[in-house]
């Protein structure tokens, strides 16, 4: 009942507004590989997979968003 509400979007833009408000210059995310809707809704907010010098058998992808303010 709550997807389409734009909660999960809301929650990342405050997290990057409360970020920006103490001085970071990006916000960086984690989620399992294996997570596929996860990793595509975090591209769809605009996210950038980082190679973070994980073993390349990680099961963990990283993303990572500038902040522009």
């Amino acid at each position: 009942e709550y997807r389409g509400n734009d909660y999960g979007k809301q929650l990342i833009d405050w997290a990057i507004d409360k970020t920006a408000l103490n001085g970071r210059q990006f916000v960086r995310l984690e989620c399992s590989l294996n997570n596929k809707s996860l990793c595509s809704y975090y591209e769809i907010l605009g996210f950038k997979q980082v190679n973070l010098g994980q073993p390349k058998n990680s099961i963990t992808v990283y993303y990572q968003k500038s902040i522009q303010k």
